[in-house]
């Protein structure tokens, strides 16, 4: 009867602290709200989420944008008429 009581005990302290692991890569940043705040975890890695306390709010991706820069007409310095494209990649990060 004791011994049913403990693996009862276990499966249930497993089955509440199973969600609180996160993980997160080099492309990913967690923001995890503890109660009301919100904070950004900027290292990778595993982080543990206090049960019943945190959540993660939401994951911000890393990863390079390509923004298209729709074309321009410049003029030179001889007068000359010129049409420009252009395609420009962001990064950002968590700093």
């Amino acid at each position: 009867m004791n011994g049913a009581i403990v693996a009862a005990g276990l499966t249930l302290l497993v089955i509440i602290t199973l969600p609180t692991r996160r993980a997160s890569c080099r492309r990913r940043s967690l923001h995890r709200r503890t109660s009301g705040q919100v904070r950004q975890d900027p290292q990778c890695g595993f982080h543990i989420l206090t049960p019943f306390l945190d959540r993660v709010a939401y994951r911000h991706s890393l990863k390079e944008v390509a923004v298209d820069v729709p074309p321009q007409m410049c003029i030179t310095r001889d007068n000359i008429s010129v049409e420009v494209e252009a395609c420009s990649t962001c990064r950002s990060s968590t700093r």
